[in-house]
């Protein structure tokens, strides 16, 4: 298909994802992203999580920051992390937390590029590791 110019080569390759440098990073429980996912189903209508640290913890937050007299939910993830605080929310697609909890997992580590705005996701099954690479949403 890229022969015939039905499709282009996209301009982002493997080995620029390969170079990201993440500058913050932190493991949840299998059990933290399911609890998540079954508190979104609270907030109708909502289909953004924001990350973000405070008090040396990282929590998730079920809302829209760009919509007024919404309900949201927050939740801790994690009682640690490493690398740079998250002062700023990072918002994301519930969507993509929602497949990532399709797999299952004893824990998900989760590494975030602040500057970017961009996620990756890991998850590792005895034989199968899985990693997924998402860009975060506007506010």
């Amino acid at each position: 298909m890229l022969d015939d110019g039905i499709i282009e080569t996209p301009p982002l390759s493997e080995e620029k994802i390969k170079q990201i440098e993440y500058n913050t990073n932190f493991s949840i429980p299998y059990e933290s992203l399911i609890n998540l996912i079954k508190s979104s189903s609270f907030v109708v209508d909502i289909h953004k999580v924001y990350f973000f640290t405070k008090d040396g913890s990282v929590y998730a937050e079920v809302n829209d920051k760009r919509r007024q007299n919404i309900d949201n939910i927050c939740l801790k993830l994690s009682d640690n992390y490493s690398g740079d605080q998250i002062t700023t929310p990072l918002p994301m697609s519930l969507e993509t937390i929602r497949l990532l909890g399709s797999a299952r997992t004893d824990s998900i580590t989760i590494l975030i590029n602040s500057k970017l705005n961009v996620m990756m996701f890991g998850i590792n099954n005895d034989n199968v590791k899985l990693t997924y690479i998402v860009s975060g949403l506007v506010k």
